[in-house]
């Protein structure tokens, strides 16, 4: 099974080797920058145009988001992320939409990010040398979006300052780079469907698990919510829901550092200014690592505040 797994990866690295430059190989792929008045679609060729768009600050830093398998620019994530941080004003959001290209199968999508992951690196660095500051440049990937930007960050001549991943996708071959810490110098994660759509494990320098990282999320258990949502991506799709709400909420989600989700369960680890980060946009403001445990609401607004940060009693 793995030499077939190993095979088909080379067919996929030989098909873009083949077409050129890496970019050359997925020509659907489209950087859009997202504005109050209207979004600004950059195919992957002309990327590097983006950056001397009038709609492109300079001098604020820069998200790209990153939506997952057989997602596009049409989907939910895409407008709920784009919506927080325009509303927030302190980024240039960009949406990487490669939806053509995990449209099909999950094992032929995930096939394809090592391919994938050099071509969007070169187009980045094509969008550095025209503008893009690399000291700013915060990938913020979803799913099969957050294991593309482990990819990303292998296939790129800087170091990112952060990496977020958003219940990063489960493997489908292990012979494929996945994120990791490595990535960037914060790479904080965000878990809450691991072992079914998200990967198990701690892959971060930070590793959030809210309500234990795993399905069922609150507000997502069968007659919560409606079968289908509940049986597939309700927990999975929770990752970018936090994350959209802590954008203007930056304190809504304080989580504690804990070995493990019983060990939070049962009170065992102290709810103090030192053993306390916070999940989503502000995780950047610590030096903290490890894994860290919270609880929140079943439904909007979900943050709970320093509450969540202690176990039910």
């Amino acid at each position: 099974m793995q030499s077939t797994l190993l095979c088909l990866s080379a067919v996929v690295l030989g098909a873009a080797a083949q077409s050129g430059t890496p970019e050359n190989a997925f020509p659907l792929i489209h950087f859009i920058l997202y504005t109050n008045s209207q979004n600004l679609s950059y195919p992957i060729a002309n990327a590097s145009d983006l950056p001397a768009d009038p709609s492109f600050d300079t001098n604020k830093p820069t998200a790209l988001y990153v939506h997952g398998w057989r997602e596009s620019n049409q989907s939910e994530s895409a407008g709920v992320m784009s919506r927080a941080f325009l509303q927030r004003g302190s980024h240039n959001f960009i949406l990487l939409d490669w939806g053509p290209y995990v449209a099909g199968p999950y094992f032929t999508s995930y096939q394809r990010l090592p391919a994938v992951g050099a071509a969007v690196g070169a187009a980045v660095m094509r969008m550095v040398d025209a503008g893009l500051s690399p000291e700013t440049f915060w990938p913020i990937g979803h799913s099969l979006g957050g294991q593309l930007c482990g990819n990303l960050a292998g296939n790129i001549n800087f170091t990112l300052n952060r990496m977020t991943g958003l219940d990063p996708a489960v493997s489908a071959n292990p012979a494929i780079p996945q994120l990791s810490r490595d990535d960037a110098v914060l790479v904080d994660v965000i878990h809450t469907d691991a072992g079914f759509n998200g990967y198990d494990g701690n892959d971060g320098t930070i590793d959030f698990w809210p309500n234990g990282g795993r399905r069922p999320q609150p507000g997502c258990r069968f007659g919560e919510t409606d079968f289908y949502n509940a049986l597939t991506l309700c927990s999975h799709q929770r990752s970018w829901r936090f994350f959209a709400e802590s954008v203007n909420s930056e304190t809504a989600f304080p989580a504690v550092s804990c070995p493990s989700w019983l060990a939070f369960q049962s009170g065992s680890c102290p709810v103090d200014d030192n053993n306390i980060v916070y999940m989503g946009y502000a995780a950047a403001d610590t030096n903290h690592t490890g894994t860290f445990y919270l609880r929140t609401a079943a439904s909007q607004p979900y943050g709970l505040g320093m509450g969540g940060a202690r176990p039910l009693v």
